[in-house]
């Protein structure tokens, strides 16, 4: 479901899709904004703020669906291998993960998925080399071997 408007005419049946509830299900404003219908998806930029007293307004631009992601680092890259990566010199990149997906992209808000190889993360004995595929940890183990 795509978020509500951040303006224009704002209807109950917006914020029951949000829901997804029956589109034409009664809705109370204040059980709607306390999490009533399901909780209140925090990484929505807009969002009603959950305090007395409560408005309609307040669901403009809530968006129920939409994604957070935490960003993280890593020190090295290549598409050779886990242990070539390990080698190289530490060339801190960041990256984004979806908290809900675990995908990883380069951009923080998901609209690029991070190119498929090799990244390691920390540095000395606990060094940690991931192998991605579409976005995703296929693999991973500890640099110079050994498990995590």
């Amino acid at each position: 479901m795509p978020a509500i408007p951040s303006s224009g005419e704002l209807r109950f049946s917006m914020i029951n899709g949000q829901f997804n509830r029956s589109l034409s299900a009664q809705v109370s404003i204040a059980t709607a904004a306390t999490g009533g219908y399901g909780a209140i998806n925090t990484a929505s930029a807009q969002r009603p703020n959950g305090t007395t007293p409560h408005n309609l307004s307040e669901w403009y631009g809530y968006h129920h669906a939409a994604a957070s992601y935490t960003a993280v680092q890593f020190s090295a890259y290549s598409n050779s291998s886990g242990d070539y990566t390990c080698s190289l010199a530490e060339n801190w990149f960041n990256y984004y993960r979806n908290d809900s997906t675990g995908v990883l992209y380069t951009t923080s808000g998901g609209s690029t998925v991070a190119p498929d190889g090799y990244y390691t993360a920390g540095s000395g004995p606990g060094k940690t080399w991931y192998h991605y595929l579409s976005g995703l940890v296929y693999n991973q183990a500890l640099c110079g071997g050994g498990q995590i």
